[in-house]
């Protein structure tokens, strides 16, 4: 947990996230880091055929 980078268990029931222990629960980590909310917004530019080249025109405001 942040800011005091103490390690803690969390259980996934129904896709959320739990702080109390889930019946059951089985376990698919051991350390590294739970970034909830987090999105990778870049993307791969690209067309629906390799042959097809990509448009060289600009965005708005580039």
């Amino acid at each position: 947990m942040l800011p005091e980078r103490a390690e803690r268990p969390f259980w996934i029931d129904g896709g959320v996230l739990r702080t109390e222990p889930v019946a059951h629960a089985e376990s698919v980590a051991d350390g590294g880091w739970l970034l909830p909310g987090l999105v990778d917004v870049h993307n791969h530019p690209g067309t629906e055929s390799h042959d097809i080249p990509l448009p060289t025109r600009r965005c708005a405001g580039t």
